[in-house]
């Protein structure tokens, strides 16, 4: 996030796209930064899309993160996806992990630089030495 800021997560709506109804299900990996470099993440399971009067319907379900991931600020985010073969393995080498997002739910929260704090005493301590000179 640019500026500084720090954002919380909550939940979010997500969906596995892809064209094969055999092809098994996927995973979503959340990984959220902190300011100092280190990192948290949290992985979540994507249903297999299923077959309606024979069209593919890829549904979308909503997803809440733990407690360790919702309670703590983070200055960015990376999502990836993985598709999974048949004995449930998962990896990014096949490029298969299609996903699709929607309702990112997140707050973010303003906390001012410690230079922010660091100005206005000295704009305050500027103001009470003028106000002092001219008693």
């Amino acid at each position: 996030m640019q500026g500084g800021g720090t954002f919380k997560v909550q939940s979010f709506d997500a969906s596995f796209i892809i064209s094969d109804i055999k092809a098994p299900a996927g995973r979503m990996i959340v990984q959220g930064f902190y300011g100092n470099g280190s990192t948290l993440s949290q992985t979540f399971d994507l249903p297999q899309p299923t077959v309606f009067l024979g069209t593919l319907f890829h549904p979308f379900r909503q997803y809440y993160f733990n407690s360790a991931m919702s309670a703590l600020d983070f200055t960015g985010m990376q999502i990836s996806a993985l598709s999974c073969d048949t004995t449930g393995a998962c990896g990014f080498g096949n490029n298969q992990g299609q996903f699709g997002l929607d309702n990112l739910n997140f707050s973010i929260s303003a906390v001012p630089e410690p230079s922010t704090y660091a100005m206005l005493l000295l704009g305050l301590v500027s103001i009470a030495a003028v106000a002092r000179r001219r008693a």
